[in-house]
């Protein structure tokens, strides 16, 4: 599952970043940003589903939740990040 959702974001992560840059809505540092946010919320998704300690299980679905806010919130504009902190 985290497979094939990995796949679709990763497949549909350029022409959303292409379309915002067309829009004027982002630039270099902040589609390097969206992406670094995508591969650390699947890695941190993945360890979750591998670990077999209990402490690092939390830490990992921590993680994913932390990240998920701040890709949420990535436009930067007052919606986006109210969204982000609900």
């Amino acid at each position: 599952m985290i497979g094939a959702v990995a796949f679709v974001a990763c497949a549909t992560a350029p022409s959303y970043l292409a379309g915002e840059r067309t829009a004027g809505r982002a630039d270099t540092r902040t589609t390097w940003r969206f992406h670094t946010l995508v591969h650390g919320f699947l890695a941190a998704m993945c360890l979750a589903v591998l670990t077999a300690n209990l402490g690092v299980l939390w830490v990992a679905i921590e993680t994913t939740a932390i990240v998920t806010a701040f890709l949420v919130g990535h436009r930067r504009t007052r919606s986006s990040v109210e969204a982000a902190w609900k």
